[in-house]
């Protein structure tokens, strides 16, 4: 097949979306050679983006809004759910939702690697650092207190005495 040919039979978009990958690999190495693994799908029935593990589609109406920049970290975002198993973790839970704690887990820690993120995506620092599972217990489940703290927990990570309320583990 003749790969010229073929690169010029892409949309605008598909382009746009292969140059950031392609300047990834330079920038962020480590994600842009995951991102290689990546089959691509122009996909205008999805609302921005999406990825299962082995491709991952794209609105070209949302990519094509976004600045080079924000390509970069689409591209970063859906590598990072393979990268960190999103794909096959979600054991029965809700997908909608579980997509919402994964975004919250990846979102800050590629803003903490220097990536910029377009505007609007889900971001909050009280999820730094922790896993999608914990994320969705507390946005899904409610599992904080009434400030929107965490419960408390004492030296060895467990809930204190009057954490929970009769029902809670229902």
């Amino acid at each position: 097949m003749n790969t010229q040919h073929a690169w010029s039979t892409r949309s605008d978009a598909a382009r746009r979306m292969m140059a950031a990958r392609e300047d990834m690999m330079t920038i962020f190495p480590f994600w842009g050679a995951l991102a290689l693994r990546l089959n691509i799908i122009e996909d205008p029935t999805c609302d921005t983006a999406w990825t299962d593990g082995v491709s991952m589609g794209y609105d070209p109406t949302y990519t094509d809004a976004l600045t080079h920049d924000e390509r970069v970290f689409l591209w970063a975002h859906e590598v990072a759910h393979c990268a960190l198993g999103h794909p096959w973790r979600r054991d029965g839970r809700d997908p909608r939702w579980f997509n919402v704690a994964t975004d919250y887990a990846i979102n800050s820690e590629l803003e903490r690697h220097g990536f910029t993120l377009p505007k609007g995506v889900l971001l909050d620092p009280r999820y730094d650092g922790r896993s999608a599972e914990w994320i969705f217990d507390r946005v899904v489940r409610g599992d904080e207190d009434e400030e929107g703290e965490e419960p408390d927990e004492d030296e060895d990570g467990d809930l204190e005495d009057g954490d929970l309320e009769d029902g809670d583990l229902e």
